[in-house]
């Protein structure tokens, strides 16, 4: 098997993003990793031959992959340095970016190229507790534990409209 060391805290949320080769970790330790996976094509080239993609990550010598393979790239910390919960991830007009929110109010975008903040989406009257990316629309929706929900457009970073999931909540104005 193999061991990545990339957080000093419970890791929240793993994903491959398989459109630019990247392993993406969230963590209570106040970041996000961005750890570029590297499979030489001969690897993928035995890979392929076999036609068993089940065995891919068991580990074993002959088909897992080793260690120095996964090179980290970069480490995103939100400007608060509170705990990232969990993260979306999605491709607006050709930018890669990932949307993280975590035991704040705030949602934070970054670009997934270059590691730079890109917006802190503040609205949200309570903790934003679940993130989700529709990839037709191109909105990133935003839900809070007070039941708020928000769109945003994920390309300009503006918030397109506010729901009250509650029973009996009020929508703020704009």
């Amino acid at each position: 098997l193999i061991t990545l060391s990339l957080h000093e805290d419970w890791v929240s949320q793993i994903e491959y993003a398989a459109s630019i080769k990247c392993l993406l970790t969230s963590s209570l330790d106040a970041s996000v990793r961005v750890t570029s996976v590297e499979i030489p094509a001969s690897f993928e080239n035995a890979r392929l031959k076999r036609g068993n993609s089940a065995k891919r990550f068991t580990g074993r010598a002959d088909v897992g992959l080793p260690q120095d393979y996964f090179r980290h790239s970069r480490t995103l910390v939100p400007p608060t340095h509170k705990g990232v919960h969990t993260f979306v991830h999605g491709t607006t007009y050709g930018r890669h970016q990932l949307a993280s929110c975590g035991l704040g109010r705030e949602v934070f975008v970054w670009s997934l190229e270059s590691g730079d903040l890109l917006k802190a989406l503040e609205w949200h009257g309570a903790n934003v507790t679940r993130l989700q990316y529709d990839p037709i629309s191109d909105l990133l929706i935003s839900l809070d534990a007070a039941g708020e929900m928000c769109t945003w457009d994920f390309a300009t970073l503006v918030r397109v409209h506010t729901l009250p999931l509650r029973p009996n909540a009020v929508e703020r104005p704009a």
